[in-house]
Parts: structure tokens; C-alpha cells; sequence
């Protein structure tokens, strides 16, 4: 039995930011379609690099459903659950002796005990304010400070290993030098969450400098790289030629 629905989670907003109108109901419809088919229509827009993230997350929900119809299916061939006449016992024909209330108490204050020693094993040590260290030395690091709550859960759904932290600390402090996150003052850098959802830290980084900055450059030094230049070329006759010429 497949799912007739496709849930939508409010973490896809950050996704999907970025997008047009046309792209979001390309992506809206591929998602319908892939959820009933199992099968996508080719995307051309700027839709197809947020598609791999939503295609999985359909997949696990997709994944979750069947489990649990296969427990329900399990349980309905055992009978279900019992009827309540069959789990009362008959006063008449008891089947086991009755106990008496003191020994009750006792089984209620071991229950008890049971359950404060199973929530003293329950507890954790309270992770540090906003989130785990590796996720707020990512933070530290990334340039734009947007969608915090979003990046921090894109970061623990992708549980990095310690050589992915620091590949991706390394990424950043390259991709921070190229002219795609320099230009207009930083605001083409995309939000931590995509930048995590995409894995962008793949992303080769372009060259310091590109661009219109670059060329810029480029100018400069090539106007101030002449070194020797002679007088009589670049600045005309000297007052001595023009005094002389008079003379003729």
C-alpha cells in the first residue's frame, strides 16, 4: 500500500527561498508526481538542484508508512487485540489467587522504584546553548547569519563526522575568498541551511578576485607596470630643443 499524501515540512521554506514562483510549482508538482509514480519529470529550472533534498525525504516518509503497514498487517493476522471478555477473568473460576491489598501496595512501590531509576537513566547531559559545539563552530564560521534554527537542523540530519566538520570549516574559508560570495557585498552567499542541504562544500571554489573585481585589478597593474619610458617620447621636446630650434 503506497501513501496518498506528501507531507510538507516547514524546513523546506528555507530550501525553496531562493526560488521563483514557476520554479516552486515545477518542484510542487514533480514532488505529487514522484510520491504517486515513483517517478519524476525532467526538471530544467533552478528547482533541480533543490529536488535531491525533497526526493529523500519523500523516500523516508514514504519508507516509515510501509513499516507501519507491515505491523498493522502483522497484527491483524494475530487476532488484533483481545476482547476484553477474554482477558477478564471469570470471579467464579479465578485463575490465579487473589492478592491481598498489602502485597499489591508492595508491587505498586516496586513499580515505582523501577520507573525513578528509568528516568535517572533517561537523563543526558544538556547539550550547549544553541546546539552542539561542531554545529556553533560551523556557525562561527559561515558568513551569512540567517535561518539559524534551519541550519542547525540541515547540520545534525547530515551527523557529520569529525574529517566532514572540518572539510566543511575548510570549504567555507575558501568559498569565502571567491568573488561568487564577494561580489555585491556578500549578498549572493547562499543561506547555511541550503548551503548544508546541497552539500555545497563540493562546490569547487572560484578564484579570489574574478569577475569584474579581477579585471579591475588587472588595469591597475598593467598602468603602473611600465618601469623605464623615455622623456622625448612620452613628455615632448625638452626647453633646451625648443631654445635651439629658435636659434636656427
Amino acid at each position: 500500500m503506497s501513501m496518498v499524501y506528501v507531507k510538507v515540512y516547514y524546513d523546506w521554506l528555507e530550501v525553496i527561498e531562493t526560488l521563483s514562483d514557476a520554479e516552486r510549482g515545477r518542484l510542487f508538482s514533480c514532488a505529487l508526481q514522484y510520491a504517486r509514480g515513483g517517478e519524476a519529470p525532467d526538471l530544467t529550472g533552478n528547482e533541480r538542484h533543490v529536488w535531491p533534498t525533497i526526493r529523500a525525504q519523500i523516500d523516508r516518509d514514504n519508507e516509515s508508512y510501509q513499516t507501519m503497514c507491515k505491523k498493522q498487517t502483522a497484527n491483524g493476522r494475530m487476532g488484533g487485540r483481545p476482547k476484553a471478555s477474554q482477558t477478564q477473568p471469570n470471579p467464579k473460576n479465578p485463575v490465579v489467587f487473589p492478592k491481598t491489598q498489602k502485597s499489591q501496595d508492595k508491587d505498586k512501590d516496586k513499580d515505582k522504584d523501577k520507573d525513578k531509576d528509568k528516568d535517572k537513566d533517561d537523563i543526558r547531559p544538556p547539550t550547549p546553548q544553541g546546539g552542539s559545539a561542531r554545529f556553533e563552530e560551523f556557525w562561527a564560521a559561515y558568513p551569512r547569519k540567517v535561518g539559524k534554527d534551519a541550519a542547525r537542523k540541515a547540520y545534525e540530519r547530515r551527523k557529520p563526522s569529525k574529517e566532514l566538520h572540518e572539510r566543511m570549516l575548510a570549504a567555507v574559508a575558501a568559498q569565502k575568498q571567491s568573488w561568487q560570495w564577494t561580489k555585491g557585498g556578500g549578498q549572493y552567499i547562499p543561506h547555511p541551511a541550503t548551503w548544508l542541504n546541497e552539500g555545497r562544500w563540493q562546490d569547487e571554489a572560484g578564484p579570489a578576485g574574478s569577475g569584474a573585481a579581477g579585471m579591475q585589478k588587472a588595469v591597475v597593474e598593467q598602468r603602473y607596470d611600465q618601469r623605464h619610458y623615455d622623456p622625448a617620447e612620452y613628455d615632448g621636446p625638452t626647453e633646451q630643443a625648443i631654445e635651439g630650434a629658435r636659434k636656427l
